[in-house]
């Protein structure tokens, strides 16, 4: 059950976070396992400002049945199958039309572009890049790189804007499902292209376009700005290139621009997706209260609405079931990862992000065979709460399989009458602009009939039911806006400690000037993040870095609404340094436990360190799916085999340890690296441990042990190669202070040096341990002993010690003349407290820790 947090704040504060809400959640959802909901008023627009989309120029060639069209309108609202990004190099989206698209259309647009980056590395001019269109009304977006404008290479520039136009129009037409596209004005600004040169450019390949390419799927290419300035100029174009425009459709509205047809001209505005009619062979949908339930064939994982729906067993694996797989297959092994460490998000759904599918996110919804004796209370029930729960982040679409038709073995009628009846009691009690679809697979005739045969039934009665809905709308949406009144932000998540953190980070973000931002992964930023910080899109917004005594922080002064926004952006950016960086540390941990590699007839080769991870991960989960790897082998790690152009070879597995040899088993709870199992309240060992942290002023909260095989066999290799050397124990056990954000990396990859700064500058760089939990109470401040304090136990390789002093060298050597150094440093010979090692590898963590400052006086 998820718990919840209702926090009172402003109307001007709930303007500020309306501003970024998106890019809010993102990021609570990754940082927190949360999310929020603004509750009042939204923040109004004036009729005025917002104007309606306006077509200046129309030219219908029949032949090829082509509409060229130019608009005055905001690319974001362009009901187009294709929308076109003028985008640059890097595809960053941090100005112009490229930031209005990706705040509009989600985070997944700024991930997919992400990937891409990653994958085919920088884009030339000329270039371009397709991801899906996130929340915007089109299907995909087209990223268009444009040539910098230099007078001295015009003719260069002239053909690479020629280049990535013809690039955008071969893409939709090799495409059947795409018919229609909206090219912006590419280059004309900041990269400085001459804007009437530029519209010539664009109409010229246009017109080629039409009268040269093969097809006839194309519907319309239309050319869209949203300055008085670029519209003018692209209609000028169009008529000395194509000819007066044709009258013009729609409704009536005179066009300000001049023109040298005497046609009328009138606004056109486009076609919604509510009058679209219904396609062939599908029954009508069913309409009632705003909610829209569609029925039609097609594949889920091939859906592009904001959300859709897959049914997992209850170990979360999902390479059970066909549907399931092919989600996998599609969105990729991080889906996978996200669902088992969201395992006790929710007894019934877990929502994950859609990653490499079409959709923003996945409710995973968790379905057993046990359940078939109850099938109509848990199927209605799953079918409700995925729709509550995208009514309530403002999800306008979302699909649905028949569930439970599969593995657990429902009836299609039962299913099909279930499923149908939850969606429609939702909409009678609950008014929503939502668009519901059921995805029956293609070859299934049979389920989709079970479910045309409930539409049917429904529709049959559905004006009677609709006329009494009528009655009580009014009371209705008085009793809505009764409830909007009180301005308010509902925190949620499965645990309270995580909600409130969130609500923590928050108030910092919102009331704070300067909003302080302590993050060791700061020093990661590059010459990207910086650029982001100096966009023209953060004005007034000053952002400062300082690093001090190993710890690195940011400042960031300005106007709340800049500020805060600011804000969510670089703490997104400092997540997408920790994930990118922890990936690295997995990768070092695992090549120095395991190395995979492949046997050909010409000898044996290992596996880059990211290909020998991605294996190790899929023997380790016992994965069943096929795993596409460099130099590209398609893994089938049961058999063992890798298969490439050249033939199938088999893979060998060489581990750090002998006794390793049988590989890494799989935690009970299908994780990856490492999992933590909480040590009862109940229990001796954890009232032993409460009994100590109470002499240190501490309330213990929670202890978990810590396992993880992969750490602790590089570990006890470390070990023994010491203790041979020392000829007797080398370990202590010893204390770390750490953030809530690195918890888990720790525990899968061990100790950093950027997880935590020094606690004793003067003993130089390194990784800082503590004895006794006493010394660690002593750092606290006043303000921090408010939330909670988590402090991890390990057990760490001293080995030959020695004691530090001021300007001595980090790693010392021993005074005879070996040119070993010392594995370990202390602040003291007899009664040491600080300890410092240099090897990562030479600590793992035992427990976890959390725990609160008690009422008591500190020592």
């Amino acid at each position: 059950m998820e718990a919840q947090k209702k926090v009172t704040i402003s109307e001007d504060t709930c303007k500020h976070l309306h501003g970024c809400l998106n890019e809010l959640n993102d990021l609570l959802i990754r940082k927190f396992n949360c999310s929020i909901e603004l509750k009042g008023p939204k923040p109004g627009t004036s009729a005025a400002v917002v104007e309606k989309p306006l077509t200046v120029y129309e030219k219908r060639f029949f032949q090829k049945k082509v509409l060229v069209s130019v608009w005055k309108d905001d690319m974001t609202r362009q009901n187009v199958d294709t929308v076109v990004n003028a985008a640059n190099d890097k595809l960053d989206h941090i100005g112009g039309l490229a930031l209005a698209l990706a705040n509009a259309g989600g985070p997944r647009i700024t991930q997919e572009s992400k990937d891409h980056i990653y994958r085919y590395g920088k884009l030339n001019a000329g270039d371009i890049a397709v991801t899906s269109g996130g929340n915007l009304p089109c299907r995909a977006i087209i990223h268009a790189v444009g040539p910098m404008w230099y007078s001295g290479t015009a003719q260069k520039c002239e053909y690479e804007l020629q280049k990535v136009i013809k690039e955008v129009l071969d893409y939709v037409n090799k495409h059947k499902d795409l018919t229609s596209v909206a090219i912006p004005a590419i280059s004309s600004g900041i990269f400085g292209f001459p804007l009437d040169l530029c519209a010539q450019i664009i109409v010229d390949t246009v017109r080629a376009f039409i009268f040269n390419a093969a097809g006839d799927h194309m519907k319309e290419i239309r050319l869209v700005n949203h300055d008085d300035k670029t519209v003018q100029a692209m209609k000028s174009a169009c008529e000395q290139k194509l000819g007066p425009s044709d009258p013009l459709s729609g409704a009536t509205s005179v066009s300000p621009y001049p023109t040298s047809s005497h046609a009328n001209q009138i606004s056109h505005q486009p076609e919604t997706p509510s009058r679209r009619a219904p396609a062939p062979n599908t029954p009508q949908p069913i309409a009632i209260n705003g909610l829209n339930l569609h029925l039609k064939y097609g594949l889920i994982e091939e859906e592009k609405t904001t959300v859709i729906v897959n049914s997992v067993a209850s170990n979360l694996d999902l390479t059970n079931g066909e549907i399931t797989k092919a989600i996998l297959r599609k969105a990729g092994q991080s889906i996978q990862d996200e669902i088992r460490r969201k395992r006790s998000y929710s007894a019934t759904m877990i929502p994950t992000r859609g990653y490499n599918l079409l959709c923003d996110f996945v409710y995973n919804v968790i379905l057993q065979q046990s359940y078939a004796q109850s099938s109509d209370h848990v199927l209605s029930q799953v079918t409700e709460e995925c729709l509550t729960t995208a009514q309530k982040y403002g999800s306008p679409s979302i699909s649905f399989p028949a569930l439970g038709t599969g593995n657990i073995g429902l009836s299609r009628q039962t299913a099909a009458k279930v499923m149908t009846q939850a969606v429609v009691n939702f909409a009678r009690k609950s008014r929503s602009n939502m668009n519901v679809y059921f995805v029956i697979y293609p070859k299934d005739k049979d389920t989709f009939k079970a479910f045309e045969e409930e539409f049917s039934r429904v529709n049959s009665g559905k004006n009677t039911e609709n006329r009494a809905e009528g009655r009580g709308l009014e009371n209705w949406e008085k009793k809505k806006h009764f409830a909007d009144d009180e301005t308010c932000l509902l925190i949620g998540g499965p645990h309270m400690e995580d909600i409130e953190a969130a609500a923590a980070f928050l108030d910092n973000v919102v009331h704070s000037q300067p909003v302080v931002i302590r993050n060791n992964h700061i020093i990661l930023f590059g010459i990207k993040e910086h650029d982001v910080f100096a966009s023209p899109d953060f004005p007034n917004v000053s952002i400062h870095e300082e690093l001090e005594n190993g710890a690195a922080t940011l400042k960031i002064e300005g106007p709340p609404e800049k500020r805060v926004k600011a804000a969510v952006l670089v703490e997104r950016l400092l997540l997408d340094a920790q994930e990118k960086h922890a990936e690295t540390l997995e990768e070092e941990l695992v090549e120095a436990a395991v190395i995979w590699s492949y046997e050909n007839k010409t000898g044996s080769y290992r596996y880059s360190a990211k290909a020998n991870r991605e294996i190790e991960r899929a023997y380790v989960t016992q994965s069943s799916s096929p795993l596409e790897v460099e130099p590209g082998h398609v893994i089938d790690i049961k058999n063992r085999t890798a298969d490439s152009k050249d033939g199938t070879w088999q893979l060998l597995r060489r581990c750090i340890r002998e006794d390793s040899k049988s590989g890494p088993k799989a935690p009970r709870s299908g994780a990856w690296l490492s999992v933590t199992e909480v040590v009862k309240e109940s229990s001796q060992e954890f009232n032993d441990r409460s009994n100590e942290f109470r002499k240190a002023s501490l309330t213990l909260v929670k202890m978990e042990k810590v396992q993880n095989q992969l750490l602790s066999t590089v570990y006890e290799s470390k070990k023994e190669a010491i203790e041979k050397t020392l000829k007797k124990p080398s370990t202590q056990l010893l204390y770390q202070l750490v953030d809530r954000g690195v918890r888990k990396q720790i525990c899968d990859v061990g100790f950093q040096r950027l997880y935590v700064s020094p606690n004793v500058p003067d003993c130089g760089v390194g990784i800082y341990f503590k004895k006794t939990l006493s010394n660690i109470v002593r750092r606290f401040k006043a303000s921090d002993e408010k939330g909670l304090i988590y402090i991890i136990q390990a057990e760490v390789l001293t080995g030959t010690s020695a004691k530090v002093s001021h300007k001595q060298p980090v790693t010392p050597l021993p005074t005879n003349d070996k040119l070993e150094p010392y594995d370990s440093l202390t602040d003291n010979s007899l009664t040491p407290e600080h300890c410092i090692i240099f090897n990562c590898f030479h600590a793992r963590p035992v427990y976890l820790f959390t725990c609160k400052c008690s009422d008591a006086g500190r020592g």
